[in-house]
């Protein structure tokens, strides 16, 4: 009996853990967007070259839905990050130029 409960333990552990792994990646994707979307959402730049711009990073054609890990949510969030200061100082310098 104990033999049973040890073979079906990996089974429904690998079932779990891509359950787990799965709510992971869509928090990974929710939280890329939030960092992503204010800036085409305020309109400084597009969606379609703040995706460019992420695929240039990323050394691919970068999309969100496509992120198919945790450690390539934390490149693109940190590239992200990188853009979302780039853009700020930008638009400082505009509004006193």
């Amino acid at each position: 009996m104990n033999q049973n409960t040890q073979a079906t333990t990996p089974e429904h552990a690998s079932t779990s853990d891509n359950g787990t792994t799965q709510q992971t990646l869509k928090k990974v994707q929710y939280h890329l967007h939030q960092v992503m979307a204010p800036n085409w959402q305020s309109g400084y730049v597009t969606k379609d070259i703040m995706y460019q711009l992420m695929s240039h990073r990323m050394g691919y054609e970068f999309s969100i839905e496509n992120v198919s890990s945790v450690e390539e949510g934390r490149a693109a969030y940190r590239w992200a990050l990188y853009f979302n200061k780039m853009f700020e100082a930008e638009r400082q310098v505009m509004r006193h130029w």
